[in-house]
């Protein structure tokens, strides 16, 4: 998947904000991506702001287009109120818009996914369709079900399928947009502005360069351009080795395959493949932890929320044999 991490660093001169990016996230107190911290500590903390210090101004603007909770776990997941709709089964207590009319137009090239003749990708399974829900740009970042607090104010189960601004604008007394991480990347964090969201957006743009994306209008979203999800894994060939795949040793039938170290379960270090009906696939927490994977020494997660560094190629040649 197109997902890759970034650092902000502000730089403070008269009128001049220079800003760079690495693989990494904020090294300030807020946000240093350490072990100790959890998730809170990673950019996945959608309360946080890097600028809320320095350009207060800037994150006054930002909170116009999508609601701080205050809270971090919110905006994925919940203790009550989960998403029980067809599209929202089998993801953990989930808090988010799932719209079963969205499309998604996989990475499909059968011949270099080593099915010659064979059609072998299906839709994104929930183990995509969670990460989906942000990173393909569509549906606002917070649009979820149920909102921190009591009351009829804060719950909507129409939410389940369908992102309702309305609803969402109840947290403030602000008039807000709701923008979707697509529409937040293509109107301010773009290319040359301060935190470039795009590389976070997996599907397609806007139709045109600095047209809002608008998630009402969005009916299919295009991934050809990114790692393939949804794409069973030569599992059951007889010589995996002969088309370049290694061969999974650990499964568990209608949950995952994974290549186990020896202890018989899936660890979070460990690439896995999911069962969403059609046998071991590809999805993008086969590769990714959207809680952080510590590394070697405990210390920082890897970066991009990867299982496995990609150091020396080590992420790509746990499945591939190059």
């Amino acid at each position: 998947m197109k997902i890759v991490a970034w650092l902000v660093l502000i730089v403070v001169a008269p009128g001049v904000i220079s800003i760079g990016h690495a693989d990494g996230w904020d090294p300030d107190t807020r946000a240093n991506n350490l072990v100790a911290e959890g998730i809170k500590g990673t950019r996945h903390n959608m309360t946080m702001s890097y600028m809320e210090d320095d350009f207060p101004q800037f994150v006054v603007t930002m909170d116009i287009y999508r609601n701080n909770y205050g809270e971090v776990c919110v905006y994925c997941h919940t203790p009550h109120g989960a998403n029980t709709s067809s599209g929202g089964l089998r993801m953990p207590l989930w808090n988010r818009t799932v719209n079963p009319s969205l499309t998604y137009q996989p990475y499909d090239m059968p011949t270099t996914l080593g099915f010659a003749g064979e059609q072998n990708v299906t839709h994104p399974g929930p183990a995509s369709l969670t990460c989906l829900s942000c990173h393909d740009g569509v549906t606002a970042v917070d649009s979820i079900i149920n909102m921190p607090g009591s009351g009829p104010d804060r719950y909507m189960e129409s939410q389940e399928t369908s992102v309702n601004t309305g609803f969402l604008g109840g947290w403030s007394t602000s008039t807000y947009v709701h923008y979707s991480l697509g529409a937040c990347a293509y109107q301010c964090h773009n290319e040359g502005m301060p935190a470039d969201f795009s590389n976070f957006v997996t599907g397609a743009g806007p139709s045109g360069v600095g047209e809002p994306y608008l998630m009402q209008t969005v009916s299919s979203v295009d991934l050809r351009d990114d790692h393939p999800i949804g794409v069973l894994y030569p599992t059951a060939l007889t010589n995996q080795a002969w088309v370049g795949f290694r061969v999974i040793n650990a499964e568990v039938p209608g949950r995952y395959a994974f290549f186990d170290d020896g202890n018989g379960r899936a660890d979070k270090d460990e690439i896995r493949l999911y069962d969403s009906g059609e046998g071991f696939e590809v999805e993008c927490a086969s590769c990714h932890d959207p809680h952080g994977v510590p590394d070697a020494a405990n210390v920082e997660f890897i970066p991009s929320f990867l299982r496995v560094s990609n150091e020396a190629s080590a992420l790509c040649l746990t499945c591939h044999i190059k």
